[in-house]
């Protein structure tokens, strides 16, 4: 895989994967590895994950009596943590470089394997872009950043000792997942907020590209750019979001939306109506 330039994510995540079917059965028996992968207790996209790591086991070692098994993946919803709460996670707890780490995920919108594989040289601090090396095919962008992350990342670099061609964060993605729920947990616990539990570290990735909608509401090319989506399909699924929140806001009404039936619950009590769901935000209104 390495050699056919497979990503270390990618290799990574294989080899985790291929010593799970290993600990439950024979990676030379292509049937009883299907079986096994269908009973595991987990969701579909993980055992679709397990399944791709094993077709290349299979393919490599020309195990032909492999079938891969098929499954249905329904679209993830969109979840957007509120500025406050993300600014609280990211500048009042976490201690540098992973304050300087998830605020850059935070002003760029990077995937966590963008962050990861960061070199010094892809930061231009003359110009205070960043020019990442994509990932998931996705397609090439510079990203202007804020003086306040230019300075952050420029006192890293200085403290560090890194040079041109050193990893700005470095690490792995799994790693700097890992982290962010490590992070979580404390505060949970100093600020007995279980709240904190729901952002997920993708989910920053979301608020970014949610607030570039807003920022830029009439110009998706651009959130299609900034984001580096190939397919303007994906960008849609944000401006789909949005565009009907704005549309229920322009008729009057106070719009909120809920996640958990907790949220909803509140909602109601509060006098609001559920009008819509997308993607598993449920929307609800009510007269201004």
């Amino acid at each position: 895989m390495e050699l056919n330039g497979r990503s270390k994510s990618v290799i990574n995540g294989t080899r985790k994967a291929l010593n799970l079917i290993s600990q439950k059965t024979q990676l030379n028996n292509p049937q009883e590895v299907r079986n096994t992968i269908l009973r595991l207790k987990t969701g579909n996209p993980y055992k679709r994950l397990i399944a791709d790591a094993y077709a290349r086991y299979a393919k490599y070692y020309k195990l032909t009596q492999w079938e891969r098994p098929k499954f249905h993946i329904t679209s993830k919803e969109i979840t957007v943590p509120t500025t406050e709460k993300l600014l609280l996670i990211i500048g009042a707890r976490a201690k540098k470089p992973l304050s300087t780490k998830l605020m850059t995920s935070y002003k760029t919108g990077l995937r966590p394997v963008e962050i990861c594989n960061l070199l010094v040289k892809d930061y231009d601090k003359d110009t205070q872009t960043i020019h990442p090396q994509t990932a998931k095919h996705g397609a090439p962008r510079q990203i202007k950043i804020t003086n306040d992350l230019a300075q952050l990342l420029t006192e890293h670099i200085q403290k560090s000792n890194l040079t041109e061609n050193d990893y700005l964060f470095g690490g792995t993605p799994e790693k700097y997942s890992s982290n962010f729920q490590r992070l979580k947990k404390t505060l949970i616990k100093r600020l007995n907020d279980p709240t904190i539990a729901k952002v997920r570290l993708y989910d920053i990735r979301h608020k970014f590209c949610m607030d570039t909608v807003n920022k830029f509401p009439s110009d998706p090319y651009r959130v299609m750019y900034l984001m580096g989506h190939k397919h303007f399909q994906t960008t849609e699924h944000y401006l789909h979001i949005q565009q009907y929140l704005d549309n229920l806001n322009s008729q009057n009404y106070d719009v909120k939306t809920a996640r958990t039936t907790e949220e909803a619950i509140k909602l109601i009590e509060a006098g609001y109506r559920k009008e819509d769901e997308i993607d598993g935000i449920h929307i609800y209104k009510k007269p201004k």
